[in-house]
């Protein structure tokens, strides 16, 4: 199989599916590829953080931070303070009495003696709040693994809490969130707020545990990565100042049952990061991150990632809608759908968001419908183009095959239409005076059309003027209304639209459409006004079309079955087959299979029942759906009673008028004949001449027809020779036998019908002998070329002048040469063998020089075939 076979066994229904396929194959692989890549995170990132505000959990009221903020700085010197100052600062804490306190500061070196023990005095005596210290990860110097920095043995001792502080930034340097757990090796170390949350028993009681790591290993290990839905922009957490807190102007009973963080918040020494809720370029602190960590967890409220299996089948489903549901849509609904369609991962995300606690990335799946929507777009443009080009030639072949009408005027109709719209308006300020547009003169002042006819005049549509004589009749200005609305309907109904290619490839679908919808106007109502019964059937025999005289006949209207198939229905109209009666030996099952099935075309004469003669044409129509056919019922009455006059007119002559010449003949004939009774008798043998050749023309040329079978054309020749040999001898005129040019052959055969062959063939030699002096030859040539054969009967008689070679086969035609007028004959011979050659698909030519003698060229089809079906 071919390409071209391979393409053309792909249905349409199929090619749609596989391209509906491969769109969405390849918008899925889009999805990933972006979502692999991390093409749209930016955009994932931005929906999530203008969703984030809206779903924050409300923030606990327990939780304080102790900032040691600029003022502090100021009051108490430059970061770090002596580890003496600290501890003065935690005991003022742990003197309130709260529920716990992380320190957000890192210990892990020692500093004086006496001020790391005045710090683990002040630790020891933080019962029963509960104290959390930070593990630092980090590598000590460069190129070295990280390590893991505890607090020193002492303050260690007074812990109760220990947890990593870190926090992780995306891409775009902020940070939505961090591990859960964080270890050299292995992930052991939960964060800090997460270890103080569940010291306190307000963890999460649902959290997994950390897949133990696989071999030893010196690396970062981290899992359970969560985001933090902020309880609002920096600074929400209520804080209070070291500084006030140390020289005792805050209330003494502020930090009873809290939850407070003690960190740093000075600009240049703080640890910063940037939030999803920082705005305005605030960044947060990282103790302030810590407490709002502590609070999501508290509130249960983390918010997970979704695995990346679940963002690939929810893109996957939305491409394939896409795929699916866009082709099969209007380009409003396809408008609807995709912005339906690039709503809903927003959507859908949001929704994970707010009940789930679910972090959905879906920018993906939004990328894939934006990709679909162009691509259908183009397709369907494709479609829409290829289908105007396909149906534009197909019209242009029905109207090249079959021109009914005549091609409209050729006119510039954008540039010129709106100028006759104006005119159809009668707004006839917006045309100059006068104007002619292609053979139109128009004069807006009379709102007149003159078409210009060239030498033939002109003719004038529209209201009379001061000039005419005679106003327009109501039909006059009808029809000028006519021609107005039709010269400028392309132009009122379809705008042009400047640019838009489609456009105007369907302006020109439309025109050619709406010819084509006149076409068959004018078809319709002159199958309508036809005197024939006309109908179209299908090749089941169902009727298909049809005009009212064919309905008047036979009652079968359209959507019937001409043919009957159902006889067991009582109530079922008679069919042709009972209708019209076929000759005999024939069925409409045989008249079926010839038309419809065998592509041939039949005729017939049947009558109706107590109807008329019908002359019954069926011929298949070549354009219309194969086996479809048509037939045609025309009455023929009037023409069968004169075909019968006619046939009584020569059977009168045959009969009435031969007897009584040929009774004359045979009484003048008797001896003894003087010059009177020779003379009649010449005369009488003219008449009966004359009679016999009317009466064989008019037979032959009222047969459309005429029987033909296979014969030998040379065995014709002899018995024409032996006919006129009688006269030839009379005359003294030699007739020669038939002699060949070129290669001789022993057999001729043809289809034909002898006996009219014959008697050209003897009315040709005849006519050769009658125009011969004594002792002059005529001879018969014989010339094969291909498939046919030419017969050249070439006499050396007088000839023919050159002026009466035109009318030379003309009924009744005699020269008009004198010396001629003594051998003219009826003028019927020669007519009648132009006849017999064109009823045997053959010609009759003549050459002839007046004075030198005439040759009459005879052609014929020949096959020799014919002659083993003889054998």
């Amino acid at each position: 199989m071919t390409g071209a076979d391979r393409k053309a066994a792909v249905t349409p229904g199929a090619r749609y599916r596989l391209e509906v396929l491969l769109l969405f194959v390849l918008l899925v692989t889009l999805a990933l590829i972006a979502s692999r890549y991390a093409w749209l995170e930016r955009l994932d990132h931005l929906g999530y953080d203008a969703l984030i505000s809206q779903v924050a959990p409300p923030l606990d009221e327990r939780l304080v931070i102790v900032a040691i903020d600029q003022q502090s700085l100021t009051a108490g010197g430059r970061w770090p303070w002596p580890r003496a100052r600290q501890a003065e600062l935690l005991t003022k804490i742990l003197a309130q009495k709260p529920a716990a306190v992380l320190l957000d500061v890192v210990f892990d070196t020692r500093s004086e003696p006496a001020d790391d023990a005045a710090l683990a005095e002040a630790l020891a005596t933080a019962a029963p709040s509960v104290v959390a210290l930070p593990v630092i990860l980090e590598a000590v110097a460069r190129f070295r693994p990280a390590v893991e920095l505890l607090p020193y043995p002492e303050l260690l001792a007074q812990t109760d809490v220990l947890g990593h502080v870190h926090v992780e930034l995306d891409s775009d340097s902020i940070s939505r969130g961090t591990y859960l757990y964080q270890g050299i090796g292995e992930p052991h170390w939960p964060h800090l707020s997460l270890a103080l949350a569940e010291q306190l028993g307000e963890a999460p009681q649902d959290l997994p545990s950390c897949a133990p790591s696989l071999g030893f290993s010196l690396a970062n290990q981290r899992c359970l990565y969560r985001m933090l839905p902020f309880a609002g922009p920096p600074g929400t957490v209520p804080a209070v100042s070291a500084a006030e807190l140390l020289d005792g102007s805050v209330a003494p009973s502020l930090l009873s049952g809290k939850v407070v963080f003690v960190g740093l918040v000075a600009a240049g020494v703080a640890d910063w990061v940037t939030s999803p809720v920082s705005g305005e370029g605030r960044p947060i602190s990282g103790v302030e991150y810590n407490a709002n960590l502590y609070n999501a967890l508290a509130a249960d409220r983390l918010i997970a990632p979704a695995r990346p299996l679940w963002s690939v089948l929810v893109c996957a489903l939305i491409a394939a809608l896409a795929a699916v549901a866009l082709p099969r849509l209007p380009p409003k609904g396809m408008l609807a759908l995709t912005l339906l369609l690039a709503a809903l991962p927003i959507l859908l995300a949001a929704g994970a968001l707010a009940f789930a606690d679910l972090y959905l990335p879906l920018s993906a799946a939004l990328l894939a419908v934006l990709a679909a929507y162009p691509y259908w777009s183009w397709r369907r443009h494709e479609i829409a183009w290829g289908y105007v080009d396909q149906e534009m030639a197909r019209l242009a072949t029905i109207r090249s095959a079959y021109p009914l009408r005549a091609d409209p005027v050729d006119v510039d109709w954008p540039a010129e239409g709106a100028r006759l719209a104006s005119l159809l308006a009668l707004e006839c300020q917006a045309l100059p005076a006068p104007t002619e547009i292609q053979g139109l003169k128009i004069r807006p002042e009379e709102r007149q059309i003159e078409v210009l006819l060239g030498a033939a005049g002109s003719l004038r549509l529209g209201p009379a003027s001061a000039a005419d004589a005679t106003p327009m009749s109501d039909a006059e200005l009808a029809l000028t209304e006519g021609v107005f609305a039709d010269l400028t309907d392309e132009v009122l109904s379809l705008p042009e639209v400047p640019g838009e290619g489609l456009a105007t490839r369907l302006r020109s679908l439309r025109q050619q459409t709406r010819q084509l919808e006149r076409d068959r106007t004018v078809s319709a109502q002159a199958l309508e006004e036809m005197s024939s019964a006309v109908a179209v059937l299908s090749p089941l025999a169902q009727v298909e079309l049809a005009n009212g005289r064919w309905l008047e006949l036979t009652g079968l209207a359209p959507g019937s079955f001409a043919l009957d198939r159902d006889r067991s229905r009582n109530d079922a109209h008679p069919g042709l087959d009972e209708l019209l009666p076929l000759p005999v030996g024939r069925t409409w099952g045989d008249l079926w299979r010839q038309v419809a099935v065998a592509r041939e075309a039949a005729d017939f004469e049947s009558r109706l029942p107590a109807g008329p003669l019908l002359y019954v044409s069926c011929a298949p129509l070549q354009v219309a759906p194969a086996g479809s056919w048509a037939i045609t019922l025309s009455d023929v009455s009037e023409i069968t009673e004169a075909r019968d006059r006619r046939e009584e007119a020569l059977a009168f002559l045959s009969h009435d008028l031969r007897s009584p010449i040929v009774s004359v003949l045979a009484l003048v004939q008797q001896p003894p004949t003087g010059e009177r009774d020779q003379r009649i008798a010449q005369y009488a043998r003219r008449s009966l001449t004359v009679s016999e050749q009317f009466l064989q023309l008019s037979r032959l040329e009222s047969q459309p027809r005429v029987e033909l079978y296979p014969l030998e054309l040379l065995a014709v020749l002899d018995n024409a020779i032996d006919q006129v040999f009688e006269s030839a001898r009379v005359a003294r005129v030699q007739v020669a036998a038939p002699g060949w040019q070129g290669e001789p052959e022993e057999h001729l055969f043809a289809l034909g019908n002898g006996e009219l062959l014959e008697r050209a063939f003897a009315n040709l030699l005849g006519n050769a002998v009658k125009y011969s002096d004594a002792g002059q030859r005529v001879r018969i040539e014989l010339q094969r070329l291909d498939d046919r054969v030419e017969i050249a009967i070439v006499d050396e008689g007088l000839g023919i002048p050159e002026e009466d070679l035109p009318h030379l086969f003309d009924a009744y035609f005699r020269a008009s040469e004198p010396g001629l007028a003594q051998r003219r004959g009826s003028g019927l011979g020669l007519r009648f063998a132009r006849t017999v050659a064109d009823r045997h698909g053959g010609t009759l030519t003549v050459r002839s020089q007046f004075g030198v003698g005439s040759t009459f060229v005879f052609t014929l089809p020949v096959d020799d075939q014919l002659a083993y079906n003889e054998d």
